[in-house]
This record gives structure tokens, sequence and C-alpha cells, in this order.
């Protein structure tokens, strides 16, 4: 990873208004090592999005909502090992973590026109960069539900992307965190 965690923790922190939390969905299909970090964990709120659903059992490959105090030692391990690797996003919200894995929960399967069912990754920064930007604006605003924002990798190296719902639907905007460690670092006038 080419960006310092501590810059990726200054540019995320300041995503977090009065009243929000800043929560990570990680996929530990992506990365094993996930399921049982949390697990070893002390002090870390987290809820498996495959909770109460016939997925449960394969916990080591679930995705994971995950609570990121700017301060913890579980934010800083994402940062650290995780950025530049598609282990997942990271949202803000006023929402407590059963509230939003319940609605999260609602976008885990899609079916195709045939009645398929599909395993919808939309935790996948890979994937949420394409598929919210193929949204109306009814369907970004169902999405979202009570998550302010999306933050996530960019396809370029030291970037952020953030998005967030408009009236006229998805607002996305990419962030040079290379900029943002400048403005975190001069003085205010």
């Amino acid at each position: 990873m080419s960006v310092q965690w501590e810059i990726l923790r200054d540019t995320l922190s300041k995503e977090v208004t009065k009243g929000q939390s800043l929560y990570a969905i990680l996929d530990s299909a992506r990365e094993i090592d996930i399921a049982y970090w949390l697990l070893e964990s002390k002090d870390v709120e987290y809820v498996s999005l495959y909770k109460g659903r016939k997925e449960e059992p394969i916990w080591d490959a679930a995705p994971y909502l995950v609570s990121c105090p700017s301060d913890s030692q579980i934010f800083r391990w994402i940062l650290a090992k995780g950025w530049g690797h598609s282990w997942g996003v990271f949202l803000t919200s006023t929402a407590n973590l059963e509230t939003l894995c319940a609605h999260l929960q609602q976008f885990l399967l899609v079916k195709t026109e045939d009645d398929k069912e599909f395993h919808f990754r939309f935790y996948d920064p890979r994937v949420l960069r394409v598929f919210s930007t193929t949204c109306t604006a009814d369907e970004i605003r169902q999405f979202f539900g009570p998550v302010t924002r999306f933050l996530m990798e960019s396809e370029q190296p030291n970037h952020l992307v953030r998005q967030t719902v408009s009236v006229q639907g998805l607002r996305q905007e990419e962030i040079s965190l290379a900029a943002a460690a400048q403005s975190n670092t001069s003085p205010n006038p």
C-alpha cells in the first residue's frame, strides 16, 4: 500500500458528520483473515450480513459490517492491510449496526429474469463503483436507505471515491489522498 494509513484515517474520519458513525463492509471471501481477525479481536462491534440467513454457516466467507471508530485497532488494520486490495467499502450513517445490517441484507441476492438467484457483492468497491452509476435516482435512494455516503478505494492508486445521493440521484466524486494529506498538514489561516 502506497498510501499511509494515517492519511486514509484522517480523510475518512473527516467524512463522518455529527451524529454519524463510520462502518466498513468487509468481504471475508476476498480475504479469509478478516473473519478470524474479527473473531479474535476484543471490543470490535460487528455483524455478519449473513446473520439469520441460509448462508450463515459459511461465516468464514461472509461479508461483515464493522464499526470503525477512528482510534480503533480494527480501523487501523483495515486501512494498513486492506486498502488497495478490494476488501470492501466504508459507509457513514446515523443508523446503528443492526438497522444497517437489516437494510444491507436486502441486496445480498438478486434474481435474473428467469428467476435464478445470484449473490450480489455490492460491497466490493470494483462492483459498487460500476453498479451505482447504472441506478436511477429512485433506485439509488432505495439502495442507500440509511446510508449517508459510501467511501471506497478508486481504480487510481492514492484516490478515494465518495458516493452520496442528491436530488438528481448518485453523486460520485474522486478525492486525491495526496491533496487530502496536504490539507491535513497545512496550517489553518
